[in-house]
């Protein structure tokens, strides 16, 4: 449940925290930006009169410049064009999670500017480290630590953890379409899981409520309704509302766990025109920490 994240919930999906750390990491970047364009400025004007004393055309070394074989003046537009893409991009972001607006925030939403900034941003942590002022050298290695470091170590553990500890019980939770349904109990048989389900429909109208797509695919041919009230709050949940009831019923199909965090009480609420002591709920023989709340007439 991302609700039990060490940052406060954040945007109608109360999973904006990330935006908390964007003027840091936003701050580091422009500092390096600004570190590296001065020292570079430096040094093409220390070049530039040396050669000018001796009669010769000024050149910059490999180390000092980023794609050496364009000219210093558009690879500075370059550079620009990136890190507005990026400020931009994140505070606009930022902004409409901020507002409520009906959007989540997923480290997706970042790649495209992320990609385009990585090869500068690359290229000036190696010049920062080179530089003599031990000031630019710092920034340097904080921003190699935050942006390459532990990202790389950070996809290492979870690569380990998903090959080990969730591919141990692989086959428990792979259901009928040889898709892996991590949501699912490691104890469990996810094939007989989806066999209960189609046991309960008592109808074609019959309604599914699930928490994620990949879940929905062995029922495709059926009425469902996903929410990923898994990550979503008690308050999110509630303020859903669904009008209508099929004849043939709503399933929930939920963590036992909701039964105990309130979210079971609020998807029920949400279904409007269902009153709250025509839900029976019981567990599943296939999945001992899941249940099914069904909507009777």
């Amino acid at each position: 449940d991302n609700q039990m994240s060490w940052l406060p919930a954040i945007g109608r999906y109360g999973d904006g925290q990330v935006t908390l750390l964007a003027p840091f990491t936003l701050g580091l970047l422009l500092s390096l930006w600004y570190l590296v364009r001065r020292e570079t400025q430096w040094s093409i004007d220390q070049r530039q009169e040396a050669s000018s004393k001796e009669g010769e055309k000024g050149t910059l070394a490999a180390s000092t410049v980023w794609n050496p074989r364009l000219p210093w003046q558009q690879r500075q537009l370059m550079k620009a064009v990136v890190i507005v893409h990026l400020v931009v991009f994140t505070v606009v972001l930022s902004g409409l999670i901020f507002a409520g607006s009906a959007i989540h925030m997923d480290s997706r939403f970042l790649r495209p500017a992320a990609i385009a900034l990585l090869p500068w941003l690359l290229a000036s942590i190696v010049q920062a480290l080179q530089s003599p002022q031990q000031r630019t050298r710092l920034v340097g290695t904080v921003t190699l630590g935050l942006f390459i470091v532990i990202p790389v170590l950070y996809g290492t553990a979870t690569a380990t953890y998903k090959t080990i500890i969730r591919g141990s019980a692989a086959v428990a939770r792979t259901g009928p379409l040889g898709i892996r349904h991590d949501l699912l109990d490691p104890n469990g048989d996810a094939k007989a899981f989806y066999r209960e389900l189609a046991e309960l429909k008592s109808g074609p109208t019959t309604t599914y409520y699930l928490l994620e797509h990949a879940l929905a695919l062995p029922l495709a041919k059926q009425r469902i309704l996903v929410e990923h009230a898994h990550l979503r709050s008690v308050e999110h949940l509630a303020d859903k509302h669904y009008g209508g009831h099929p004849k043939d019923g709503v399933i929930l199909v939920v963590p036992h766990n909701f039964s105990e965090n309130g979210k079971l009480a609020a998807i029920q609420g949400s279904f409007v025109d269902i009153r709250k002591d025509h839900w029976k709920t019981s567990g599943l023989k296939s999945q001992p920490n899941w249940l099914v709340s069904i909507s009777e007439r």
